[in-house]
């Protein structure tokens, strides 16, 4: 929740500083182990293939709701989710 509500302060022009009001709000997570996940290419490789999932199946914002691997508009309202259910 934190970082949707703080994403403006996480783009890639001032991660660094978004990286600290991050980790002020979990400390725990202020450790070695977190900054090699941060740096490794693994990591890279991941959130790039997830964006290009995202451009592929032309996702424009979040929530971004898929059922049966076919966008549902406004499927994060609950009543539309439980009628495409139905």
């Amino acid at each position: 929740s934190w970082i949707f509500e703080n994403q403006s302060d996480l783009s890639q022009r001032n991660f660094a500083d978004g990286k600290k009001k991050f980790l002020t709000n979990f400390p725990n997570l202020n450790n070695p182990d977190f900054e090699e996940c941060l740096a490794a290419e693994k990591t890279k490789n991941l959130v790039n293939n997830m964006a290009k999932e995202g451009e592929t199946a032309k996702i424009q914002g979040t929530p971004a709701i898929f059922l049966n691997g076919r966008y549902l508009p406004r499927g994060q309202i609950i009543p539309i989710l439980e009628k495409a259910l139905h």
